[in-house]
């Protein structure tokens, strides 16, 4: 599996596939999830964000927001202006995936 996500990353995102296999090296499984749409905030500084919530962590994967312990800073985050909404249109890239997964 990680050897089809590293065509996935060459074949979407002209990775490297070799940097996309040294990521999953010892891994069995991997996962890839498409970004359909995504905003963009301004820009808050880091120690604004640590001195407003207590559990704050800079992000180095996927941080969940809608969970209990991150309530405070999803509704807060909702609350800031933010750039219009860009949706992706992957139907193209979903038929490259098939086709390559097929192989």
């Amino acid at each position: 599996m990680p050897e089809q996500l590293a065509l996935v990353g060459a074949l979407l995102q002209h990775d490297a596939p070799t940097t996309t296999a040294a990521y999953f090296e010892g891994a069995k499984a991997g996962l890839a999830l498409p970004i359909t749409a995504f905003t963009t905030l301004p820009n808050i500084p880091l120690a604004q964000l640590r001195r407003q919530f207590e559990n704050f962590v800079t992000p180095r994967s996927y941080v969940f927001l809608d969970q209990p312990d991150r309530q405070a800073q999803l509704d807060w985050l909702l609350t800031q202006p933010c750039e219009s909404l860009t949706i992706l249109d992957w139907r193209k890239r979903y038929a490259a995936l098939a086709t390559l997964l097929q192989k």
